[in-house]
């Protein structure tokens, strides 16, 4: 039996309608709630022997706590001592007391503390992969993902439907790829869902949608009802293909619909040389296809004694409907097929347009401005919002001839009316329900913290955007008007094409 119909088997379908959302639930309890403490049951979590994928080994995917957004952010073990991040959710600055959390078979947690500092990988373009190294190598129990070897071409080949073979991947060079093979990916949640691999990049991305888009000939039409479309909090959590029922590591999430392709020749001697800098005496573990298992580092004589659980053959695939499955978010559920490069044009007016369609307000009372100042004639309506332009810099070393990155401000200010017959005045000014300034002050925190403005545009800035500084308040010099201005970060990828 060839690689492609080894891989097909280990996902069985059920064919019930519209099954429960429990089905892709790897833990009977889980809860990621944001800012929360990371809650484990009384005895320990319990393994849903419900799920599609249970039997599957996620023992390796680790969960960390953003300090700034307060997601419970996901990661993925290269080796016994090293952990794999997306490098927008800032793993190294912001990850609260450098705790990674793993889940064992029997349910209890491994808590692994990183070293200070990390690594960022560097491929041929500037990548979204960052390598943290742990004080200690993990237990056996814990186990670390291996990848596609360089020479993955010689032992796969195109999925059904895929590489040119039908109206799939128009114009995408007839290379040996994973196209159209099923990726298994999970979100913050510890939910695990299918997609399609539409193509994949020759150069240094993976990239998957729901089943059947881009194709002329829905293949596997059923799978619809496994896919989920990705929200803020999932990024850094893990994207798997499925070899002999063991979980191969492709990449970690950098956007709704892709992740850095870990066995691109450029970015896996990035990861390796990153690992060797940070030191542990370990390399990347290649999936060894002719003995069809998992290889030895592949650079040091330390050999990790953990190993991959075989899947389940009783196991079966089911799944709910996306509408059903997707979590609540601040930012845009909209599926898009990778990050792209945009312009801070495109990035003001998506702001600008997020905060009008969430409050209801129109062009006069929601606009673009060169800087928070003095307001001069009121608007219309109770408030009124400017967007400005901030401070920024550019990062270095992210820099390319197309492209740069920008880590840039956004000012918000909130103007009100003032009540100025009343005695008091400043506490309504502060606090009335309708346009006071700390009610306004709320509203614009719930539309934009967490948000991804640009993704329903199909590009997305590099992080979701965050408060960084609420600023004094201040009174117009003709007494009317009122005003308080929040700092956001917001950081893009500006393109010169």
């Amino acid at each position: 039996m060839g690689v492609n119909e080894r891989i097909e088997d280990q996902i069985v379908l059920r064919t019930e309608v519209n099954p429960p959302a429990s089905r892709f639930n790897i833990l009977d309890e889980y809860n990621s709630v944001r800012f929360s403490p990371w809650t484990v049951p009384v005895g320990g979590f319990v393994f849903n022997t419900d799920c599609w994928a249970a039997g599957l080994d996620f023992s390796g995917v680790g969960a960390w706590r953003g300090e700034l957004g307060g997601y419970w952010w996901g990661s993925a073990l290269i080796s016994p001592r090293h952990v794999l991040f997306a490098g927008h959710t800032n793993p190294d600055t912001d990850m609260l007391d450098d705790t990674v959390r793993f889940i064992q078979a029997d349910g209890s947690v491994h808590e692994a503390i990183c070293e200070p500092g990390g690594h960022n990988v560097l491929g041929p373009f500037p990548e979204d992969l960052y390598i943290r190294k742990l004080t200690a190598d993990v237990p056996s129990t814990v186990s670390h993902y291996s990848v596609l070897p360089l020479d993955y071409g010689d032992y796969l080949t195109y999925g059904v439907g895929g590489g040119g073979e039908s109206s799939c991947n128009v114009g995408i060079p007839p290379f040996p790829d994973i196209s159209a093979k099923p990726l298994i990916y999970l979100d913050q949640e510890r939910e695990v869902f299918i997609r399609f691999a539409n193509f994949f990049s020759p150069f240094t991305r993976v990239w998957g949608v729901s089943y059947g888009v881009g194709c002329d000939v829905q293949v596997y039409p059923e799978r619809n009802d496994y896919f989920k479309f990705l929200v803020a909090g999932d990024s850094s959590a893990p994207q798997f293909i499925l070899v002999d029922g063991e979980l191969v590591l492709l990449s970690v999430h950098s956007s709704s619909g892709s992740g850095m392709f870990v066995s691109e020749a450029g970015n896996y001697a990035g990861l390796n040389a990153a690992m060797t800098a940070l030191g542990g005496g370990f390399q990347l573990t290649d999936y060894d296809f002719v003995q069809e298992s998992s290889s030895s580092v592949t650079s040091s004589s330390q050999t990790s004694s953990s190993s991959v659980t075989s899947s389940s053959s009783s196991s079966s695939a089911t799944s709910s409907s996306s509408s059903s499955s997707s979590s609540s978010s601040a930012t845009s559920s909209t599926e898009v097929d990778s990050r792209s490069d945009i312009s801070q044009t495109d990035v003001m007016t998506a702001i600008v347009a997020l905060l009008r369609s969430e409050l209801d307000l129109n062009e006069r009372q929601c606009f673009l401005a060169i800087e928070a100042g003095q307001p001069t004639i009121p608007t219309g309506g109770d408030y009124w919002l400017t967007v400005a332009p901030g401070d920024g810099i550019f990062v270095d070393g992210e820099q390319a001839e197309d492209n740069c990155t920008e880590e840039t401000t956004v000012t918000v200010t909130a103007y009100a009316r003032m009540m100025r017959d009343s005695t008091d005045r400043d506490t309504k000014t502060l606090q009335d329900a309708t346009q006071g300034l700390l009610v306004l002050k709320g509203k614009v925190l719930e539309v934009l913290v967490g948000a991804d403005p640009i993704s329903n545009q199909g590009t997305f800035v590099r992080d979701v955007i965050f408060a960084k500084r609420p600023e004094r308040s201040g009174v117009g010099q003709n007494g009317i008007a009122a005003w308080m201005s929040i700092d956001f970060g917001v950081n893009f990828d500006w393109s010169f094409s």
